[in-house]
């Protein structure tokens, strides 16, 4: 036993010296690149989320940011199916950049488990003022990458949300799935006059190209129709001439 302690101890030191390494922004790029070949050579779920972290931090080089996470990427996916779980919990747990874990798991997982596992963060979201959102805008913008029912009503609530800049991204994603139980609160949107006229906009630009009708809200969308738009005799909108 006291060599299993011993071990365990060892390891423990590991990863507190690699990780602290990685996640210095200040240290030699050789360093943190050093830094994480060690870590990816422990392969313990604790190396994987040390590894994970690296995501999290951001050096003021752009060009060396981008390497270094693209090398902890492939060293992840290097890794194989081990660095599936320590992922999805990262992304369920502290993680704000979504962005790359997304990638890592996209090596070993269907487009509808990663639309699944975006409905899971997004259903998890408020759709209060908060001072980072970039956890949220990163879910919501990668959404319109993916179709799938049960991310598209994951999507609706952010229709709602304190951030006219989220708000836009939602109405884009679900636009581009043309989701069809969205269609009324999309038309919502378009007749009250308390939405931004940017995404009011950016609905009618979008919602030429589709099928879907103004019923129930004929009246209101009409008073409010820009110039150059009309509604059809079916109920659609399209644009004049």
């Amino acid at each position: 036993m006291p060599g299993f302690f011993s071990k365990e101890r060892s390891l423990q030191r590991k990863h507190r010296k690699w990780g602290k390494k990685l996640h210095n922004i200040y240290a030699q790029t050789q360093d943190r690149q050093y830094a994480a070949h060690q870590l990816a050579s422990l392969g313990t779920d604790e190396a994987v989320g040390l590894l994970l972290g690296r995501f999290e931090k951001r050096l003021l080089n752009h060009t060396q940011d981008t390497e270094e996470k693209q090398l902890v990427h492939d060293l992840l996916v290097n890794l194989g199916s081990a660095a599936v779980d320590p992922t999805i919990a990262h992304l369920k747990g502290p993680a704000l950049n979504v962005n790359w874990p997304l990638r890592v798991l996209s090596n070993f997982l269907s487009r509808d488990r990663i639309a699944e596992i975006l409905s899971e963060l997004l259903e998890e979201m408020d759709t209060e003022y908060t001072r980072n959102p970039e956890k949220k805008h990163e879910l919501v913008l990668t959404a319109a990458e993916y179709q799938n029912e049960r991310l598209g009503r994951a999507l609706l609530p952010m229709l709602d949300d304190a951030s006219e800049e989220i708000r836009f991204l939602a109405v884009d994603a679900i636009l581009k799935a043309q989701y069809p139980f969205a269609m009324e609160p999309i038309m919502q949107r378009l007749a009250g006059e308390e939405e931004s006229i940017r995404i009011r906009m950016h609905i009618l630009e979008q919602i030429v190209q589709t099928d879907w009708t103004v019923k129930g809200y004929r009246p209101s969308i009409e008073e409010n129709l820009p110039e150059g738009y009309a509604i059809t005799r079916t109920g659609t909108i399209r644009r004049r001439g």
